[in-house]
C-alpha cells in the first residue's frame, strides 16, 4: 500500500488551510477521507482527481511534487532520457549504463527500449547507419505488432527515424501522427508531435514530396507564429523558401529566405544562422539529387 500519496494530499491540504470535510465534499465520506490521509486505505485514480479539483490542483501538477520526492530508478532513467534535446554522447552512456545496472536486477520492456533507441542514437552519431538500424528494428519490431501506441512509444520512434530507410521512416512517422490524433486536446501534444512533423517534413523532402511537405511545414509555421518560437519560426521560412524555389517561385522563395536569416541577424544568433545554412544546403542536395 503506497502511504506516500496521502500523507502529500494531507500536506498540500493543510498548506491551503483547508479541511477535510471540504477537501472530501462529493468525493467520499470524511471517515474514510481520514483513513486515507492516513495511509490506511487507498483510493481510485477518480477519487484522487476530485480531491485535487476541490483543491484546485491538476494532476500533472500534484505527479511533479510527488515524484519530486519519490522518484524511482526507472523513473530517473525515463526522465533523462526525454531530457535530451540532442545528442550528447556523454550523457547517452551515462543513461545505457544506468539501463543496464536496472536490467541486471529485473525485466523491463521500456528500459529495454530506450536501451536501444540510444545505442542507435551513438550509432547515428558516428554515421553508422547500419549499426542505427540493427537497433532502430529492434524497437520497430515490438511496436509495429501493437494496435494503439502510447506517448512513451511515440517519443521512441521519432528519436529513431533517421535510422530506418526514408519511405520506412516516412510511413512510420504517418502512422505516429494517425496515433496520435487521439492526443489533440492532450495539453502536451504538442511537445510530441511537433518534433515528428519537423522530422517528416525532412522526410517528405528526401522524396522530392514538396507538396505534401509544404502543407505540414506551413501548419507548423503557424503554430510558431502563434507561440513566438523565432528559432523554429526561421527554420521553417528557410524550408519554404527552398521549396518555392524549387518550384521556381523564385521572388517569393527569396523573400522566405531573407525573414529567415534576419530572424537569425535580430537575435545575435550565429548558431541559428549557422543552421539556416546547412539547412540549405541539405535541401538544395535533396531536392536536385
Amino acid at each position: 500500500m503506497n502511504t506516500k500519496i496521502g500523507y502529500l494530499i494531507k500536506e498540500i491540504r493543510l498548506s491551503k488551510s483547508m479541511s477535510q470535510v471540504d477537501v472530501a465534499d462529493g468525493v467520499m465520506h470524511q471517515t474514510n477521507y481520514s483513513k486515507f490521509e492516513l495511509g490506511k486505505i487507498e483510493i481510485s485514480y477518480q477519487k484522487l482527481h476530485e480531491i485535487l479539483l476541490n483543491m484546485d490542483m491538476d494532476i500533472a501538477e500534484f505527479n511533479y511534487l510527488y515524484y519530486h520526492d519519490n522518484e524511482s530508478q526507472k523513473e530517473k532513467i525515463i526522465r533523462e532520457f526525454n531530457s535530451l534535446t540532442f545528442i550528447d554522447n556523454k550523457k547517452i552512456n551515462g543513461i545505457i549504463q544506468e539501463i543496464k545496472n536496472y536490467l541486471s536486477v529485473q525485466n523491463d520492456v521500456l528500459l529495454k527500449d530506450i536501451l536501444s533507441v540510444s545505442k542507435a542514437l551513438l550509432a547515428i552519431q558516428n554515421e553508422d547507419y547500419n549499426e542505427a538500424s540493427k537497433y532502430g528494428n529492434l524497437v520497430w519490431g515490438r511496436l509495429e505488432k501493437l494496435d494503439s501506441w502510447y506517448l512513451s512509444d511515440i517519443k521512441l520512434i521519432n528519436n529513431i527515424l533517421f535510422a530506418f530507410p526514408i519511405e520506412t521512416a516516412q510511413h512510420i512517422a504517418e502512422f505516429a501522427l494517425k496515433q496520435g490524433e487521439k492526443y489533440i486536446p492532450y495539453s502536451k501534444y504538442e511537445n510530441v508531435f511537433l518534433p515528428i512533423k519537423f522530422n517528416l517534413v525532412q522526410l517528405l523532402l528526401r522524396r522530392k514530396m514538396t507538396k505534401k511537405a509544404e502543407i505540414i511545414n506551413d501548419e507548423m509555421l503557424n503554430t510558431f507564429i502563434e507561440k513566438n518560437y523565432y528559432i523554429q519560426i526561421s527554420i521553417c521560412l528557410l524550408r519554404k523558401s527552398m521549396i518555392r524555389l524549387h518550384h521556381k517561385d523564385i521572388e517569393y522563395a527569396e523573400e522566405l529566405k531573407r525573414e529567415a536569416y534576419e530572424i537569425s541577424k535580430v537575435m545575435k544568433n550565429q548558431s541559428l544562422r549557422n543552421k539556416l545554412l546547412s539547412e540549405e544546403k541539405s535541401i538544395r542536395t535533396m531536392l536536385v539529387n
